[in-house]
């Protein structure tokens, strides 16, 4: 739906003497600055599909906007720093709202608003009061409990930090055998939030907001198959044709195919020679193997190959396998990456980056990024990071940390 339709058309349709706007937003921000250009934009697309809705100012530490909202629809309103870079819209204040048609007051405090950068949620609890939207009670809801199960992931993932971290005299290997215990912890706090997630949505009625907090959940690192096959048969009951209900009866099966269960996907791709690869005629033969997802550009990505390598050779004679995938765009810096790092095992690619196959298919954003098959080729993890990849290696072949 275009800018003029969603919002202008309304306000054309009330000079005409036609039914006013069906949604107001009436803000009063403590601090901000008298003129600061405020947006109106949704928050439930990409960030490349974030267009400005509608716009107003702040005057006397007040905005008003108003508009149609065919159905609810999670937004966010910008705060525009005048005096900030055109391009630095992360760095925007931003306060997250489920907008619907009705009368909509949010209060704030702007120094302690969140910005673009801090992902989904711009708010921080206490300093941002909507009222006037049952959508957005209802997320806010679900938003308090689920804010306490990812505390305590949180809090554990700190504590692995400061592990792997360390000023001692240990080396980063020493630090990722160290760092274990924690990633048990850390994956059993995942699981009581996946199950969380999983009964909350189940046990309310499959409407925007809820079909809001499926889609999130449908990109979990640990969602699995029969996970997703639940989910899109509940909201087969769904009544609500509005966008977000539409949008993740559009996207699961998608992820139906590539959650944890799933069989590896047939896909092609050249080694450096320029010699097509199936990956199937390497998954699903009897062994783990790994796909490592990487870059020559990506430091991250690099600084990991020395773990790569020693866990490669201390477990490749037991079986362990892996097929490094470069989603570079350029081949001469792909070579001269592989030149420089040597890695041991297959590498690939398709040239086409984020536009690739497997990037596609398998809802890869970023890297580095791996994937773990089974002997049989159904996917079990996308964690075998750091100490992650030192435990599953050790309970797939048996401990050769502590041996000398």
């Amino acid at each position: 739906m275009t800018k003029a339709t969603l919002f202008f058309g309304a306000l054309l349709g009330a000079t005409l003497g036609n039914p006013a706007p069906k949604f107001t937003i009436t803000g009063k921000v403590d601090g901000g600055q008298e003129g600061t250009k405020i947006y109106l934009r949704y928050a439930d697309v990409g960030f490349a599909q974030r267009k400005n809705l509608d716009s107003a100012v702040l005057h006397n530490g007040s905005f008003t906007i108003t508009g149609d909202a065919s159905s609810p629809r999670f937004c966010e309103i910008l705060f525009r720093d005048a005096k900030a870079h055109p391009s630095a819209t992360y760095e925007d204040k931003i306060i997250s709202v489920f907008v619907e048609n009705s009368n909509i007051k949010i209060d704030a405090v702007y120094d302690s608003l969140g910005i673009e950068l801090d992902g989904w949620r711009g708010q921080k609890h206490g300093f941002v009061k909507v009222s006037g939207s049952r959508s957005h009670d209802a997320y806010m809801a679900y938003d308090e409990v689920e804010r306490s199960y990812s505390k305590r992931e949180n809090e554990l993932f700190d504590e692995y930090i400061k592990i792997i971290n360390a000023k001692d005299d240990a080396d980063m290997e020493e630090r990722y055998h160290k760092g274990v215990p924690v990633t048990v912890q850390l994956d059993e706090a995942a699981a009581v939030d996946n199950d969380f997630n999983m009964r909350y949505i189940q046990n309310h009625t499959p409407d925007a907001v809820n079909a809001y907090i499926a889609t999130s959940f449908l990109r979990s690192s640990d969602i699995t198959t029969t996970q997703v096959d639940s989910l899109i048969r509940y909201f087969e009951l769904s009544k609500d044709n509005g966008y977000l209900v539409s949008h993740f009866k559009e996207i699961a099966p998608g992820y139906q195919r590539t959650a944890l269960g799933s069989e590896v996907l047939d896909m092609r791709f050249t080694d450096s020679s320029g010699k097509a690869h199936a990956l199937r005629d390497y998954i699903g033969k009897g062994k783990y193997v790994m796909l490592e997802c990487w870059a020559s550009w990506c430091g991250p990505c690099r600084a990991d190959i020395p773990h790569l390598k020693s866990m490669y050779r201390d477990f490749h004679p037991q079986g362990f396998e892996i097929i490094s995938v470069s989603l570079d765009n350029v081949k001469d810096k792909w070579l001269k990456a592989l030149d420089q790092e040597k890695m041991p095992w297959l590498q690939l690619s398709d040239l086409h980056a984020f536009d690739g196959g497997l990037p596609k298919a398998y809802h890869i954003n970023a890297i580095p990024h791996c994937l773990l098959f089974d002997p049989q080729g159904k996917l079990i993890t996308l964690n075998m990071r750091g100490s992650w990849m030192n435990r599953r290696l050790q309970e797939m072949y048996g401990d050769h940390f502590s041996k000398g």
